[in-house]
């Protein structure tokens, strides 16, 4: 049953694709080969640290050092009142 659905998935995709031939233009046939560089000196830049492990690194340890503070409480001993006012506010919110 699998093997039905990719053939008719298959089959509905390839019916509008252009010949091989119309593809490629002229232009593009004419450049040529792309020219080939060894990866040993990619290779070797990966021991480098970058600009962006760096940053990283940084924020990494604003996070920690923010993560570590407390939360101050408010300054005032209303928050009962407060909080009898915001239930208040949300029941008439409600109720419209």
């Amino acid at each position: 049953m699998r093997y039905l659905a990719i053939f008719l998935l298959l089959a509905a995709c390839s019916a509008d694709l252009p010949g091989p031939d119309g593809v490629i233009s002229e232009q593009s046939r004419n450049q040529p080969y792309p020219r080939l560089l060894p990866l040993t000196p990619l290779l070797a830049e990966e021991g480098i640290p970058s600009r962006a492990a760096q940053a990283q690194d940084e924020l990494a340890e604003r996070v920690a050092r923010g993560a570590n503070r407390a939360v101050p409480s408010p300054g005032t001993d209303d928050l009962a009142e407060r909080a009898r006012r915001l239930r208040e506010r949300a029941a008439e919110l409600n109720a419209r």
